[in-house]
């Protein structure tokens, strides 16, 4: 066990400590050619099962459980792109992408319990969908 004044916190999480974390990712070459460049599409993930954002405060000592409104619950983030590299062999590289594809809504961070008593609540939203080109030069 792990007191602390003769308080068990050995059933407290960890800070950002998941359970489970786990990433994949797929790429598929359509097009290897000397006078098109490459194309190729990809896919890739990330996993993350629940987790709190402060230690000690988010974990209620009397009970042994945590704080409901400090869990940060676990999310699926799927990202996407379209990259076609060497341009008809022009040195160029274009890349087309969307983040969170399937625009998960999740919280990065939250500071809620103990700190709502004293009038103070916090949160940092994840990421949202977002998209872009990329453009590159290879000399």
């Amino acid at each position: 066990s792990y007191l602390v004044n003769g308080v068990d916190y050995s059933k407290a999480s960890f800070a950002g400590a998941s359970k489970y974390i786990a990433t994949w990712m797929a790429r598929y070459a359509l097009v290897d050619s000397p006078e098109l460049g490459r194309i190729s599409a990809s896919m890739n993930g990330f996993y993350q099962s629940e987790t709190v954002s402060i230690d000690a405060t988010s974990f209620n000592t009397a009970t042994q459980l945590l704080y409901p409104d400090d869990v940060i619950k676990g999310r699926h983030i799927v990202d996407a792109a379209v990259e076609w590299s060497d341009v008809k062999g022009t040195g160029f590289d274009l890349r087309f992408y969307v983040k969170n594809i399937f625009k998960a809504e999740y919280y990065g961070y939250i500071q809620n319990a103990y700190y709502s008593a004293i009038g103070n609540s916090a949160a940092t939203l994840g990421e949202p969908r977002t998209w872009g080109i990329e453009v590159k030069y290879s000399f």
